[in-house]
């Protein structure tokens, strides 16, 4: 997925913890061979071809992967959008290279595509249909998680005792059972910075997933009237433009890493309003927030328990 997956755990013996190791990386890379968009012969990459106009074929496992990032996408309202690949291509998100600003006809084309009700699911019979041409899934917003959860599946069937995975920044912590568990939050205005350290001792779960959705390390390089502009690569699908709302960092503890990944989206994309709304409604997840109001001092917002550090 592009990115950097370490894994350290603790085991009854170096061979058990050796094999444990050995699997969940078998299995995150076995799950990239699935989900990834940026291989031809994924599943993902196929049901994007042949799902429209007659229905396809998936593993059930994928019919499975496809219901959860679905329901996310439902609780969220669309901020999370697995559908929002028509939005990813006409905004060069995979290309990173310098793409001409999308006439408003096209944007409005693949806004009313980027929509998870138009995705239909069977699980009597495993198979994926798109409701019009040109649509197509977008793992990018959870794809990590969800293969974070699954690698954890295959430490755990092992004789192990902790496990602690780190796949680009996205990070899964089991068991929780009052341990102290440390996360550092960069600054997003200076990137190179730490802002705070916090603890999520207490978090209210076996397992916890933290995710942080960010712009400080990716951008869209638009050309508009001559001119070169960035823009966030994080992409609204309700307005078929990318994200500028204020939020510059947004970072979620969940009980898994496919809900944190999802949600750290979600909510970076509401905007500061509605993450606050929504976090109150969810108290079982941790939110954090960074904003700034009209270019000002980096402001915070914070629900649930995180815990200042003492130290990093």
């Amino acid at each position: 997925m592009g990115t950097l997956l370490q894994i350290s755990v603790e085991a009854e013996s170096r061979e058990e913890a050796q094999q444990a190791v050995d699997d969940a990386f078998k299995e995150a890379r076995r799950w990239d061979e699935l989900l990834s968009n940026y291989k031809e012969n994924s599943e993902i990459s196929r049901l994007n071809r042949e799902a429209y106009p007659e229905s396809a074929q998936a593993p059930v496992e994928v019919v499975r992967f496809l219901q959860a990032a679905q329901g996310l996408s439902r609780e969220t309202s669309g901020y999370f959008e697995i559908m929002i690949e028509p939005l990813t291509k006409i905004w060069g998100l995979r290309e990173r290279k310098l793409v001409k600003m999308p006439l408003k006809k096209h944007s409005e084309a693949a806004r009313f595509k980027s929509n998870h009700q138009h995705l239909e699911i069977y699980d009597k019979d495993n198979t994926v249909r798109f409701i019009a041409e040109g649509m197509g899934i977008d793992t990018g917003g959870i794809g990590k998680g969800y293969a974070l959860d699954r690698a954890l599946e295959k430490i755990r069937s092992r004789k192990v005792s902790s496990a602690v995975l780190n796949f680009g920044g996205e990070i899964l912590y089991w068991p929780m059972d009052g341990l102290e568990r440390k996360i550092s939050i960069k600054n997003p205005l200076e990137p190179d910075r730490i802002w705070k350290a916090f603890s999520i001792a207490g978090f209210p779960s076996e397992t916890s997933a933290v995710s942080t959705s960010a712009n400080y390390e990716r951008f869209i390089t638009v050309e508009k009237g001559g001119k070169e502009i960035k823009m966030s690569h994080i992409l609204d699908s309700r307005t078929g433009k990318p994200v500028d709302n204020g939020i510059r960092s947004v970072t979620v503890a969940s009980a898994n890493a496919a809900r944190a990944d999802a949600l750290s989206t979600a909510l970076y994309v509401m905007g500061l309003e509605k993450a606050k709304a929504f976090a109150a409604a969810h108290p079982e997840d941790w939110t954090l927030i960074l904003y700034q109001e009209f270019g000002g001092p980096l402001k915070s917002f914070s629900s649930g328990g995180w815990k200042v550090s003492d130290h990093d």
